[in-house]
């Protein structure tokens, strides 16, 4: 018998703004206002598509590539440069 209690909350869409105002205050929270460029901010916001999770996991993406390569700011080059390496790890099957 499972012990464990599962609470499910569904996030709706949220509007791009929306989406925006949340990275720029969780970057500014977690002490790195400047991670990010505003341009980079605006392009993960239009490709999580209202999605609050696929941003968040599109974010960790950025940073651990970010942190790979010793980057210090994180911009639509490195944007492009992981949605390419997912891209082709899918295609691997890995």
């Amino acid at each position: 018998m499972e012990s464990r209690i599962q609470i499910k909350y569904h996030f709706g869409k949220r509007p791009h703004t929306r989406l925006v105002q949340i990275l720029t205050e969780s970057i500014a929270q977690a002490g790195a206002p400047d991670l990010m460029t505003p341009n980079l901010i605006q392009t993960v916001a239009e490709h999580a598509m209202g999605n609050v999770r696929a941003m968040i996991m599109i974010g960790d993406k950025l940073l651990n590539n970010a942190a790979e390569r010793k980057a210090r700011i994180l911009d639509e080059n490195l944007f492009f440069e992981t949605i390419k390496s997912e891209i082709k790890k899918k295609r691997q099957g890995k």
